[in-house]
C-alpha cells in the first residue's frame, strides 16, 4: 500500500442515506479505493443526516433523529441535483464566503463531469 498522510484539517462526510454502507452505490474498484483512503486519513463518515439550516453558529441538522449542531470553519455542501440558489442569501447576508456547484447552481445539463470539476475548484479555493 503506498504511504498516506492524515489530512489537514478535521473532516467529516455526512450522507442523508441511513447506515453506514459509505460507497454502496459506488463502483467496485475505484469507488470502494475513495472510501477506503478517506476512512485512512482519518475523515469521519456519518449517515442518516437530514439537513436543517444553516445560521452563524453553524449547520443544524438531524442524525438518526436525533438534532445535532455542527460547527465549523468551512462547509461543503453536496447537496443534490436541486438548484439551491435560495442559500446564498442567507450565507450572504451572514458574511459566509460559498460556491454553489454543480446540479445546486444549476441543474440545467447536468453531468458528473462538470460538477466534480467545479467541486474540484471551489475546493482548491479553500
Amino acid at each position: 500500500r503506498p504511504t498516506s498522510w492524515p489530512a489537514a484539517r478535521r473532516v467529516t462526510i455526512f450522507q442523508r442515506k441511513p447506515g453506514s454502507a459509505f460507497g454502496a452505490g459506488l463502483s467496485k474498484t475505484r469507488g470502494w479505493a475513495n472510501v477506503q483512503e478517506v476512512a485512512h486519513r482519518g475523515v469521519a463518515m456519518t449517515g442518516d443526516v437530514v439537513y436543517g439550516h444553516l445560521a452563524l453558529e453553524g449547520l443544524h441538522v438531524t442524525v438518526g433523529g436525533i438534532p445535532r449542531l455542527v460547527v465549523a470553519d468551512t462547509f461543503v455542501l453536496c447537496i443534490g441535483q436541486e438548484p439551491q440558489a435560495g442559500i446564498a442569501p442567507a450565507l450572504a447576508a451572514g458574511r459566509v464566503p460559498y460556491s454553489l456547484v454543480g446540479g445546486a447552481r444549476n441543474a440545467a445539463g447536468l453531468d458528473a463531469v462538470r460538477a466534480i470539476e467545479e467541486g474540484t475548484r471551489a475546493a482548491l479555493t479553500i
